[in-house]
């Protein structure tokens, strides 16, 4: 009964490190997915370096999940997607700087000069 017990505990604890929620938000997936041997992907380029990893292109081989050039072809759109992202991301950061930043900064800048200037002359 008591191992039992224990696989189902097992079960319940794999159930819950599949749980989105978990997995982002407790310390407790990360611990218990190191000690699985679970890799702890948290960006993007360690992911496309694994997608591409000869041990995981072997794995999805073997299982005939996909092939070689199916991994080499998902790296490839992925890293396009997040080229273009990053891209667009710079893009809209530079429009922002340029257009609010600078001109709050210059603003604020111009109340401190008059504010300096007013002790100055006071």
């Amino acid at each position: 009964m008591d191992g039992l017990f224990n696989l189902e505990r097992y079960f319940d604890n794999d159930h819950q490190l599949m749980n989105p929620d978990i997995k982002c938000n407790h310390k407790e997936w990360h611990q218990e997915a190191k000690s699985r041997g679970i890799l702890n992907i948290t960006n993007i380029i360690d992911e496309l370096e694994a997608i591409i990893a000869d041990k995981n292109v072997q794995l999805f081989e073997n299982l005939n999940i996909m092939t070689k050039t199916k991994c080499q072809s998902k790296y490839e759109v992925k890293f396009g997607s997040y080229a273009k992202t990053i891209s667009t991301e710079s893009v809209t950061l530079v429009h922002m700087v340029k257009r609010e930043v600078i001109p709050a900064v210059i603003s604020v800048l111009g109340k401190v000069a008059q504010c300096i200037t007013q002790l100055e002359t006071a």
